[in-house]
């Protein structure tokens, strides 16, 4: 009897991680469960018998839903280039920022996109994520998801590259830098000294417009 509750329950969780289509963005949704923690990601094409080369794409800060849903419809928010005309070529795969919803709604969001738990308060974060958002969190959790990715029959396990954007970028680095399966790495808009230093740059240059005063 045992046995046959174990067959029942690894059959459910393949299920899981193939189950859930998003027609409307032509993407496929995959969860996979680390100590704990559930990792969500998307390939945003829904083919899975072509073997391709794969983009692991890390998106910058913020608990950003993978799909935001407004007036017009569904969009993935994450890209700095037009995913779609590379999409035929390359898996392009997306994860998820900690304990944010794969797909919200826009009026759950405050006016930068970012998933908030009170409406009202524009910096309502879930502590969960807080308590996540940090860069070997990020490393982790990727490196799960290529684990998990070299297994799969669509992805051409000799060409495996990651690219970030932003905070992303630090992720790709660091990533890079350690896992011997990615073969090549793209960098765009990190800021080598931090975002605190890009901050006190922002300030400066208020005071030199005249926008604040010092």
């Amino acid at each position: 009897m045992r046995f046959k509750a174990t067959i029942i329950l690894v059959f459910t969780f393949v299920l899981k991680l193939y189950a859930q289509v998003y027609p409307d963005v032509d993407a496929r949704l995959f969860t996979i469960v680390h100590k704990g923690d559930t990792i969500n990601f998307l390939k945003v094409d829904t083919c899975l018998t072509k073997k391709k080369p794969t983009i692991l794409f890390c998106q910058g800060s913020m608990p950003i839903p993978m799909v935001i849903v407004d007036s017009k419809g569904p969009f993935i928010p994450y890209f700095n280039f037009d995913y779609r005309t590379l999409s035929d070529r390359y898996n392009i795969i997306v994860i998820s920022m900690p304990h944010t919803p794969t797909q919200v709604k826009s009026d759950h969001l405050n006016k930068k996109y970012e998933y908030i738990t009170d409406t009202i308060d524009q910096h309502s974060y879930d502590p969960l994520y807080l308590r996540d958002n940090y860069l070997e969190k990020y490393v982790e959790r990727a490196e799960k998801v290529i684990d998990f990715l070299k297994k799969q029959k669509w992805v051409d396990i000799t060409k495996i590259a990651v690219f970030g954007h932003s905070q992303g970028s630090y992720i790709a680095a660091k990533l890079a830098a350690r896992n011997k399966s990615i073969k090549a790495l793209g960098y765009s808009g990190g800021n080598p000294d931090g975002r605190f230093t890009q901050y006190i740059r922002s300030v400066r240059r208020a005071v030199l417009t005249k926008k604040i005063s010092a």
